[in-house]
Formats: structure tokens, sequence, C-alpha cells
């Protein structure tokens, strides 16, 4: 019996976790920072991974703002920018094999994202991903660490979150996933393990074809 079998489904997160896109949030959001006067200081950048933009935008503004900003005009230029950045992001090694081991074993796969759906959409076109279900910024309203992003996850697919597998790479998404019941695993991708482990993952795996033995065998 290989270790899959005790899951229902598994739902992914996605920058850090099955794409390398930060170096393309980094970007953008530094362009973005010195258009709007905002003197953003590099430490900054960790706590914004696995968190919505408005939310980020939000407390920055808050903490640097010369003057009172439109976040939401922000959230619009951040998309812009990122779209021109874009070209740097790419999958991590082993995401399309560990999906396509899912699919052929008839195990459904949902996406959890904090990320807008206009941009997650772009991304799994040209990347080629694919699953049963996609849940993104746009369709919740109390954001990672909330349970709700991966309760709506296994919501989408028809089982309940405690039969699922989440697989995270920053502390805010792990909280989330725990907080709905799922098992957590992560990816010391964005975060050390140390970090992952604190934060409550069950397992931290080195890389997505190791976490793909783990659940299948060898």
């Amino acid at each position: 019996m290989s270790r899959i079998e005790a899951f229902s489904a598994v739902l992914f997160d996605l920058d850090g976790t099955l794409i390398d896109s930060e170096p393309a949030h980094v970007a953008a959001n530094h362009r973005l920072f010195s258009e709007c006067n905002l003197p953003v200081p590099a430490w900054e950048h960790d706590g914004f991974k696995g968190r919505p933009a408005f939310a980020v935008f939000a407390e920055m503004c808050s903490r640097y703002g010369p003057g009172r900003l439109d976040v939401d005009e922000m959230v619009r230029r951040k998309q812009v920018l990122f779209r021109e950045e874009a070209e740097v992001v790419t999958l991590l090694p082993g995401a399309h094999a560990l999906l396509e081991r899912l699919e052929a074993r008839g195990v459904p796969t949902a996406l959890v994202t904090s990320t807008d759906r206009v941009l997650v959409d772009e991304l799994l076109a040209r990347l080629g991903l694919h699953f049963a279900a996609t849940i993104t910024a746009d369709d919740i309203t109390r954001p990672k660490p909330d349970a709700e992003p991966y309760c709506r996850g296994a919501e989408a697919l028809g089982v309940s979150a405690g039969q699922c597998l989440a697989v995270e790479d920053a502390p805010s998404g792990i909280a989330s996933a725990r907080a709905a019941g799922c098992h957590v695993v992560a990816l010391p991708t964005s975060f050390p393990e140390s970090v992952l482990r604190e934060a409550g993952a069950d397992r931290v795996f080195a890389s997505l074809s190791a976490l793909q033995t783990w659940l299948f065998g060898g």
C-alpha cells in the first residue's frame, strides 16, 4: 500500500510550491514600490510570501506610505509589472511528473493560491498545469493563514479537508491548511526547514520528486 492511498485528494499552493515565481514577484514589487515612492526595505519581502497582494500593499502603505495611496490601483499595477517579469517564471523540477502521477492514479488535485485569478489562469496556461479545481484570492474573503482557502479547495473537490494532503512552502499557507484540518507537507523553497516545521508542517521534503517517492514508493 502506497501512502497516497491515505488521502482522497491533494491540494497545492502555487508560488514556491509548483513554480519558481519569487524572482518575478520581487522584481515587480521593487518596481511598484519605487513608482509609489514607498521605501520598503528588502527584509520585508520574506513576509509577503503566501499572502494576497492587497493585504501586503495595505500594510506597506501604512508603514512607509508618504500619503494616501490607492491599494486597489497598486494591485492592478502589480499585475501589469508581474506580467512583464513573468518570462522568468518556471516550473519547479518534478511538478509535471507529480501531477501526472496523481492524475494517473485518479487522485483529484486542486490549486489553493493567494494569487489573483487572472494571473493564475495565465500562468497555468503557459506552464501547462491542470487541476480539477482552482481557488484564488478572488474566491475567498479570509485569506491564508485563515482556514477558508483550504476548506474551499476541499469543498470544490467534494471531499473533507481532513482527507486531503496539502503541499505548501510558507508558514501562512501551512497555518491555513492545518486550520482546515489537512495533513500538511512542505518544501523549503522559500523558508528553511526549521521555520516550516515550527509553522506546523508534518513533513518537509527537499523536492517535489522526493515527495512523489514518499507518496508512491520508488
